[in-house]
């Protein structure tokens, strides 16, 4: 009997459990191990009883355009099961910018600014794009935030506008920041002009690129993906993590829960047995055909005693969820999630559940959920107060819109600090790890290959390795 072993139980770690069960026959076994005390990672649910469920923040299914990729999320519930959000309604998002709520669009719109400033904005915009033309459309992508937005928008948008957003979200400099900064905030566009004028401007590749429509509900529809978003008509994604493991376990994958992986051994660049521990037992796995890290990388990193004196890492802001229970819905219609942008709010992201989810309604009452991102320093303060306060300045929670329910939770793993330092150190590490020459171990999930940070990415990346 041969045996699979498969560490972490995130969306990678799930995702090589189906694939790799579909694959093998019985004479090999698959095992799932995970150190909490369920599978899921950041796609279960906190429970909090007669408050019911709150997701771990935003995590609507996006669809790739990658046929096995898409069939192996949309698979694990039946059809009717699912809500789709379609063409314009794929993914509704608004900011907070300039002390302003925009509903029109997710990106910092410059038109916001006094005439002065959006004349400035725009003329050195027209001259950047004239002397950077040939590169956009070539497809020339830099590997830095600071590099990125100077070649999009020009000196001035970047420096008075994306430079302090990013600096406000991961208290680091521009110049520290790598290209990923502007794709997780997000600001790889900028909405700069009228729908008028930029519906006859989406014709051109190179300004569609950079600019953002005006109003995101409005965008000509063969403009669009053509791609659809999926969530559960049941709230919670926790629904799909459940019916996952139905599948798994139907298909012979043994679910270690509460397990560690202390040790393993290596003989002739092969992992031929793994020492694990729970909360009842020693575990010994022997007769290893294939072990696959979706794990954390410093966890292998330390397995096998990899060198990491010479690296550098900044360390990643907390991750704090406050989960809130509202009596009314929050002042923002119809948008599924709100970025704040200007400098004295800590929350990154604000999601409006029941927006895309009805069922997510409770006993009439409306959940949401504000990710933030604070300093070990700011952990000391009341953290529901501070969402509350946050809400309340942006004028998106009212004084008649009573709280019932409200709790923090801090994240053990959370937003990773996508800095130029921590992504060239990882890059380092993985191309240390494949050093190693260990022939049956494979590595998937966050950061285990270069740029792969979204879900798209890392169930693309998954199948490929696969």
């Amino acid at each position: 009997m041969k045996n699979i072993v498969i560490i972490g139980s995130g969306l990678a770690g799930l995702q090589s459990a189906l694939i790799l069960a579909n694959q093998v026959n019985e004479e090999t076994t698959i095992h799932l191990i995970e150190r909490e005390n369920s599978i899921g990672g950041l796609l279960k649910s906190f429970d909090y009883g007669e408050n019911g469920a709150f997701d771990y923040g935003a995590h609507l299914f996006q669809e790739t355009g990658i046929l096995e990729v898409d069939t192996f999320f949309k698979d694990v519930l039946n059809q009717e099961e699912w809500l789709v959000h379609k063409d314009n309604n794929r993914e509704i998002s608004g900011c907070f910018f300039n002390n302003q709520i925009q509903l029109h669009t997710q990106f910092p719109d410059v038109r916001s600014c006094t005439q002065e400033l959006y004349q400035a904005y725009l003329a050195d915009f027209l001259f950047n794009l004239n002397k950077q033309a040939d590169k956009i459309k070539l497809g020339y992508l830099p590997n830095t935030a600071l590099e990125f937005s100077k070649m999009y928008f020009g000196d001035k948008i970047t420096y008075e506008i994306i430079a302090p957003i990013l600096e406000k979200t991961f208290h680091k400099n521009i110049e520290e920041l790598d290209l990923q900064a502007v794709y997780l905030v997000p600001l790889s566009r900028i909405t700069l002009l009228d729908e008028i004028l930029m519906h006859d401007f989406l014709n051109t590749e190179i300004v569609r690129k950079i600019l953002a429509y005006p109003e995101q509900r409005n965008l000509p529809l063969d403009k669009g993906s053509g791609k659809s978003s999926f969530y559960p008509k049941k709230y919670g994604m926790q629904r799909w993590v459940d019916e996952l493991e139905k599948k798994i376990n139907k298909k012979g994958v043994k679910i270690y829960c509460n397990t560690q992986l202390l040790d393993w051994q290596i003989e002739n660049n092969q992992i031929i047995t793994l020492k694990l521990k729970n909360n009842e037992a020693n575990i010994n796995i022997s007769n290893i055909k294939q072990v696959i890290w979706s794990a954390p990388m410093f966890g292998l990193v330390k397995l096998l005693s990899i060198d990491t004196q010479d690296l550098q890492y900044d360390i990643p802001l907390k991750t704090v969820l406050v989960n809130i229970l509202l009596e009314k819905e929050l002042a923002i219609q119809d948008l599924y999630y709100l970025y704040p942008y200007d400098n004295e709010y800590s929350t990154y992201r604000v999601t409006n559940y029941s927006a895309y989810c009805p069922d997510a309604i409770r006993n009439g009452k409306y959940p949401i959920t504000l990710e933030m991102l604070v300093t070990e320093e700011n952990l000391k303060q009341n953290l529901v107060e501070l969402a509350i306060k946050e809400l309340k300045s942006m004028e998106l929670l009212n004084e008649d819109n009573q709280v019932f329910f409200a709790k923090a939770e801090i994240l053990a793993a959370g937003f990773p600090m996508p800095t130029i330092k921590n992504l060239n150190s990882f890059s380092i590490l993985r191309t240390r790890i494949q050093n190693k020459n260990i022939h049956n171990l494979t590595t998937v999930g966050v950061l285990s290959s270069e740029n792969v940070f979204f879900q798209k990415d890392i169930m693309r990346n998954t199948l490929e390795k696969l």
